[in-house]
């Protein structure tokens, strides 16, 4: 059946559409021939855009364009790494663990020198508390010194503002944990020390917690700013502070803790009968005032707000494995 032409299109049915002139679409129905008819209007520009010429409309748009300064402050820059020779390594190393090694027989020196003391004679449970305060200075001092440590190898405490961060987020860290885990100290002394002597000594008990609090956080700050002197000094003369800082921190930290803890136990002792109402402002001072503070500073600081969520399973549990070491001492 031959399809009718376009003079014979009575209905519109068959047409030439979009007013293409040729006779090829004169007798296809309307819709199949809008389609060729469109066909053929895009079919000669496709076969000619292989000889078009782009290259000076795209230099015409890149003038156009405006491309942001960079922002050198958004760009993270590492540090080149130090090449460090054998005998610099050897000598950054070996000072430092002789200086561990006669901090280590100067404590037992000043162990020797406080049991001789009245209070450690009358309050046997400050023996229990003395493995575990020492080993507390080392978990908590030693962990912020690889913090550190760590972001002066990054090159991060190049600028002050963000140095001052650091310090002052993770000073108030390690008071923060200082604080609890004395106060953990003391609670297992005393439960040891009165299951032990089968008594419970209520001034004795509030005496141990004021000396183990006070104990904790006033020889971490000392030692907190020992060890940002040294870090800072290493950066300077570009040492490796890891290489120095740890076993610093080991080695005075023995000594400033047994000086510490002996000193404020023979002062709280003298007057914990007569005055026990000062133990109490301790005690309240530290976990009323100063925790809750130094809490909502650390946790608008970037540095060490993680730390204080996710660093309490290896502090308190150094904490028991020096307390059985406690156990020990006060037993022999």
């Amino acid at each position: 059946m031959n399809a009718p032409n376009s003079n014979s299109d009575e209905y519109g049915c068959y047409t030439n559409p979009l007013g293409v002139s040729t006779e090829s679409l004169s007798g296809y129905p309307k819709p199949l021939a809008n389609i060729l008819a469109l066909a053929n209007e895009i079919k000669e520009p496709i076969k000619d855009l292989k000889e078009l010429d782009f290259s000076s409309d795209i230099v015409q748009v890149e003038s156009q364009v405006k491309v942001p300064p960079k922002d050198d402050s958004q760009v993270v820059k590492f540090p080149e790494p130090v090449k460090e020779h054998l005998y610099s390594v050897g000598l950054q190393i070996f000072i430092p663990f002789m200086i561990a090694g006669m901090g280590t027989i100067g404590a037992g020196l000043v162990l020797g020198n406080v049991e001789e003391l009245v209070v450690f004679k009358e309050v046997k449970a400050l023996y229990i508390m003395v493995p575990a305060l020492i080993g507390l200075k080392g978990n908590l001092d030693m962990c912020l010194a690889s913090r550190l440590s760590t972001q002066a190898n990054l090159g991060n405490i190049d600028s002050r503002h963000e140095f001052l961060k650091m310090i002052v987020g993770n000073i108030f860290l390690v008071q923060i944990q200082a604080i609890v885990a004395s106060c953990i100290v003391s609670v297992f002394a005393v439960t040891a020390s009165s299951i032990m002597e089968g008594k419970f000594l209520f001034n004795d008990s509030i005496l141990l917690s004021a000396a183990s609090t006070a104990t904790a956080t006033l020889s971490c700050f000392i030692l907190d700013f020992v060890l940002i002197a040294v870090i800072f000094v290493t950066r300077k003369f570009r040492m490796n502070p890891d290489n120095m800082a740890t076993p610093i921190a080991a080695s005075i930290g023995d000594v400033v803790s047994l000086l510490v803890l002996s000193t404020i136990a023979s002062f709280l002792y003298m007057i914990h009968d007569s005055h026990t109402y000062v133990l109490f402002i301790i005690l309240g001072i530290y976990l009323m005032l100063f925790l809750p503070l130094w809490i909502l500073i650390v946790r608008r600081n970037k540095y060490t707000k993680a730390v204080l969520k996710d660093g309490w399973v290896p502090v308190i549990s150094a904490l028991f494995i020096s307390g059985t070491g406690g156990l020990v001492l006060d037993s022999a």
